[in-house]
């Protein structure tokens, strides 16, 4: 498939859809963490150490296309923008489904990733 200019005449901008769609893009990308660290707690190569490495493979295949919609949808620029969020929704699975404690630190730095993604997306 050639590619052409008249591919690169998307939108280019941030609509509403579009963020919502980027986002739940890398809430599926951030739960093949989920599997991972499940799988973490089975021995080596066992049926349920599989199982959980199946589901990380399922996760990051969906992501695959997700994240190849959002590119036909959104330059590359600003959709890679949205990958930092992969730090707010890791935090909160951890702490979630783990019950891993969550430090100021971890918040702060938080904070300062959704702050900084508001920074470069205000530019647009």
């Amino acid at each position: 498939m050639n590619v052409t200019e008249e591919s690169y005449k998307m939108t280019g901008r941030l609509t509403i859809r579009n963020v919502l769609f980027l986002v739940f893009a890398v809430a599926v990308y951030s739960s093949a963490g989920f599997f991972s660290k499940l799988a973490s707690g089975y021995d080596f190569l066992s049926l349920p150490y599989i199982s959980c490495l199946g589901g990380v493979v399922i996760v990051l295949g969906i992501y695959a296309v997700l994240w190849q919609m959002a590119l036909k949808r959104v330059p590359l620029n600003q959709a890679y923008l949205f990958r930092s969020l992969g730090v707010v929704f890791g935090l909160a699975i951890a702490h979630s489904a783990f019950h891993e404690s969550i430090s100021w630190q971890n918040l702060l730095g938080a904070a300062i990733v959704l702050c900084g993604l508001l920074i470069l997306l205000s530019e647009k």
